[in-house]
């Protein structure tokens, strides 16, 4: 007795059954191509690109200066370091001389003053140099005589103040304002 002549299994599902069984015998195996892992005949490792100096964060400075807060700010106990050099047109701080960012400026109580540096000016060097200087009042606003990037006397216009921590003052020659922005040096 075969599977064609038992009437419980229908023919259409013996013809099924074949078709599936020759499908899965006629399945072939894909093969994807292995890649074969190389190494690197020389391993480049790429420099860091320099990173420039973080600007320095201050606190805001009020544009209202008071020649009463002077004597508050400018003591022997606050040295200030220059921290930044501009015009209305371009930052001059990147082409600043670093022996002028190393000084530190101080102005004592009762118009003396005193500018130290370590790395000394090449036309003009010291350790130690006194000044004096003087502030007051006139219809242009609170000024401050001290010393321009050469070590000159000059008379500056304040800009702004953050009594105790940082100032702004210019000065105009030739037509152009330059400004210095000193602040606070912190571990004196």
């Amino acid at each position: 007795m075969n599977a064609y002549s038992n009437p419980s299994i229908p023919m259409k599902t013996v013809l099924l059954l074949a078709s599936a069984i020759f499908m899965l015998s006629c399945q072939k195996e894909v093969l994807l191509p292995q890649q074969v892992k190389e190494e690197p005949h020389e391993v480049v490792v790429p420099e860091p690109e320099p990173q420039p100096e973080p600007e320095p964060q201050l606190e805001p400075e009020s544009e209202e200066i008071f020649l009463r807060d002077l004597p508050n700010h400018f003591t022997s106990q606050n040295h200030f370091h220059l921290v930044n050099v501009y015009t209305d047109e371009a930052n001059l701080w990147e082409s600043t001389p670093g022996w002028l960012k190393d000084d530190v400026h101080t102005m004592n109580d009762f118009g003396d003053g005193l500018i130290e540096s370590t790395d000394a000016c090449p036309e003009n060097p010291f350790t130690s140099f006194t000044q004096n200087w003087t502030a007051y009042a006139d219809d242009t606003g609170v000024k401050l005589t001290w010393v321009d990037l050469m070590y000159q006397p000059v008379t500056f216009t304040f800009k702004s103040i953050n009594v105790g921590k940082s100032f702004t003052v210019f000065y105009s020659k030739d037509g152009v304002k330059t400004y210095l922005q000193f602040a606070l040096v912190v571990n004196k």
